[in-house]
């Protein structure tokens, strides 16, 4: 008929079994097929395929139109892509080339070694930079693309968390299914999606829009930011369990150059972090066979996820979603040593939802990525946590905080504690004489000249200087001023006051009884006799070590009797 009628358009349609009406359903038919792998056409998606099929040109002269059928020989399918490398493709559950792919995959810490690193208030979390890789692996895999030049992520949903149990692990089905395109010139869209084994298909755990194509070149934005960073020191400041809980392999942010909080809804900060690792996998896998990264280095990825918890440092947050994440592709020519720098914008912030926007650059303020409505869910608030200022100036917050604790203690004894500062100084320890001692100058001046304003001595500055010993002493106003000194690699404390006094910081340190025994000899012998192995006695014995440097620091030779003031405590002792 199309050979003998040229100027009519003429179309072949074939249909599968229908599930709903027809000769399928009344024959049993449809069970019978679903066992061969056959799914049925239910009848209202078979209506519509068929008015579609009719208002727009397929650019076909046949058709045919199934449900979900698995491969098979009559069909001619092409084999399947290679899943080579690509840690989400473990096991195929369906493919049906340009249409539809399934996967299932075990997760577990011992092949999954970035799970190490993503425990959240003793849950292991797969994170959701590992999900969209997995997402896009397997989209690659459907569309027969063997990588990404560019890619637009839409409408990324982060619906509930999927945990990791560290002996079980967890089994995840990853999915991906091309969108029928409205236009000849429409881009190809596909819907992707990760649930658990065992959970409702039908809401997914992960889920996200891949746009394919071509992207336009990225926009170049001014960073205006200092040439000096911030002195701030991320491995301390910032990863620690009330803010950034991930692990050493996501640790990246090594510098921060503005943070300031404008208002209750806005403020910026500006990280950045050294150039992506081309050996990631090695960090990600065990296996070695698992070195396919199609979007890039994932842990690198994660620090765009990072940046906007120092925006609301007393707010425990988890992501919840993302409306556009344009990944751009990368300029061969850029140097793999330049930085990269992140800024992040809080642009709302109401019914515990946090909006923001972020945006990863290089140094010549060429985009790399950039996200669009990226917005976080508050879990809970803490009073007791940092402020904005404090991240600024932690200093004067743990001060405060030590002597509080320490006023509270004494109270109950009837003692006046010393005036003290603290300052956060990492690799004291490790420094030379010095240089170690140009950095302790500072904080012994200004402990000094606070013992000074509170007990409204002379204004004129304190003289500073070391015994051969080691010691400082100070003079204020040319009268003695007793002070103390003590330090550990990350922090330096400081105390003076009008009477001999000492001070001393020991981390708690994990040792056995015997090992303690051994160091601290007869003093304190009866107070950890008998205590097994673990926190408890690391506590007890850390405070006797340090009680004994204080008494040293003062001289004392000899002790009648010591013991815990406080028994759940262990913050005093009684001498």
């Amino acid at each position: 008929y199309a050979s003998n009628h040229p100027a009519t358009r003429t179309l072949s349609v074939a249909y599968s079994i229908w599930r709903d009406a027809g000769m399928g359903p009344r024959m049993g038919s449809v069970q019978a097929l679903k066992k061969e792998g056959i799914e049925a056409i239910p009848a209202e998606e078979g209506v519509r395929r068929f008015v579609r099929l009719f208002l727009h040109n397929p650019g076909t002269h046949q058709v045919l139109v199934t449900a979900r059928m698995t491969q098979m020989d009559t069909l001619g399918t092409p084999t399947p892509p290679s899943t080579k490398g690509a840690r989400f493709l473990e096991k195929r559950i369906h493919f049906t080339p340009g249409v539809e792919s399934a996967f299932w995959v075990h997760l577990s810490l011992d092949e999954d070694l970035y799970l190490q690193d993503h425990c959240y208030n003793d849950s292991y979390l797969f994170p959701a930079v590992f999900g969209l890789e997995a997402m896009a692996q397997v989209v690659a895999q459907v569309t027969g693309v063997t990588g990404f030049s560019g890619v637009r992520v839409e409408n990324l949903l982060l619906r509930r968390p999927i945990i990791v149990e560290p002996e079980k692990g967890a089994d995840i089905i990853v999915w991906a299914q091309t969108r029928e395109r409205a236009a000849a010139g429409d881009k190809l869209a596909v819907q992707a999606g990760i649930f658990k084994a065992g959970a409702d298909p039908n809401t997914d755990f992960f889920s996200a829009t891949f746009v394919m194509g071509s992207m336009d070149p990225p926009a170049q934005q001014p960073l205006h930011i200092q040439q000096e960073p911030l002195d701030m020191q991320p491995p301390t400041d910032l990863y620690r369990q009330t803010l950034l809980f991930q692990g050493s392999r996501f640790q990246r942010i090594d510098q921060v150059h503005v943070l300031e909080r404008h208002t209750a809804e806005s403020g910026t900060v500006v990280v950045s972090t050294p150039p992506p690792d081309p050996d990631c996998a090695k960090l990600a896998y065990a296996s070695p066979e698992h070195q396919r990264f199609l979007l890039g280095d994932p842990f690198q990825r994660d620090n765009l996820l990072q940046s906007a918890a120092l925006l609301i440092p007393q707010d425990t947050s988890l992501p919840m979603s993302i409306r556009r994440w344009d990944i751009y592709p990368r300029d061969e020519n850029t140097s793999e040593h330049q930085r990269v720098f992140i800024r992040t914008r809080l642009q709302g912030l109401r019914d515990q939802e946090v909006d923001t926007s972020v945006e990863s650059l290089d140094q010549a303020g060429v985009l790399n990525e950039n996200l669009s409505g990226y917005r976080l869910k508050i879990l809970k608030h803490h009073d007791d946590y940092p402020t904005v200022a404090d991240l600024l100036c932690p200093d004067e917050r743990d001060t405060r905080l030590l002597q509080e604790k320490l006023a509270g203690l004494a109270a109950g004894l009837r003692l006046e504690i010393p005036h003290l500062c603290v300052s956060l100084i990492p690799g004291l320890h490790d420094l030379p004489k010095d240089r170690r001692r140009a950095l302790e100058l500072p904080l012994l001046n200004k402990t000094a000249e606070r013992w000074a304003q509170r007990n409204g001595a002379s204004k004129s500055r304190p003289k500073i200087q070391w015994q051969p010993s080691g010691k400082p002493e100070a003079q204020v106003a040319d009268q003695p001023l007793d002070i103390s000194l003590a330090h550990d690699n990350r922090y330096c404390l400081v105390v003076a006051g009008s009477c001999p006094l000492g001070c001393d910081l020991a981390p708690v340190t994990h040792r056995t009884l015997q090992q303690w025994t051994g160091l601290l000899g007869p003093f304190g012998k009866n107070l950890i006799d008998g205590q097994p192995v673990g926190a408890e006695l690391d506590r007890r014995s850390t405070a006797l070590w340090a009680a004994r440097e204080v008494l040293h620091k003062l001289n004392v030779k000899e002790t009648l009797s010591i013991q815990f003031e406080n028994p759940t405590d262990d913050s005093l002792l009684s001498v």
